[in-house]
């Protein structure tokens, strides 16, 4: 069974942050596992957006975004701010479009217009937001959106 759901206890919390440090994206920067923990417990306090994929009660993927205020644009956007899955192929491309489907239904519900999705900076073909342009998103480079209907032009 496939859940996608908010964090339920400090256990999902440390089990999304040890996920994403076994996978090994940040290679080449130092990574303290602790502030991870603490600063992600924090934002899950604090109410910003996490959703993890779930499937037969085990963590595949997760995505964390919250609102912010971009210097540049008229509206506040959601942006993703953390990703990471534990899949490869088939399977990864579900995971990121599933959480990012949440991402976009929380946008809509909360009347946000854009949401803003980022590849790694390890990600130099843009494998990340390719994939999300072809369920539909627009793509600059390393940068993926998608408008919602409360996009002002």
């Amino acid at each position: 069974m496939i859940e996608i759901i908010p964090p339920r206890s400090i256990k999902d919390i440390r089990d999304i942050v040890y996920l994403y440090n076994n996978v090994g994206y940040d290679e080449y920067f130092t990574y303290d596992l602790e502030k991870a923990i603490y600063k992600t417990e924090l934002m899950w306090k604090m109410g910003s957006f996490i959703r993890l994929y779930i499937e037969d009660n085990e963590i595949l993927g997760f995505i964390i975004a919250d609102i912010v205020d971009l210097i540049h644009l008229k509206d506040c956007v959601y942006k993703q701010l953390w990703y990471a899955s534990r899949c490869k192929g088939f399977k990864a491309a579900k995971v990121v479009k599933k959480l990012h489907e949440a991402l976009i239904e929380e946008a809509e519900n909360k009347k946000v217009g854009l949401v803003l999705s980022t590849g790694s900076h390890l990600d130099e073909d843009n494998t990340f937001t390719k994939l999300l342009e072809r369920f539909g998103w627009l793509r600059h480079g390393h940068t993926a959106f998608w408008k919602t209907k409360y996009y002002k032009e």
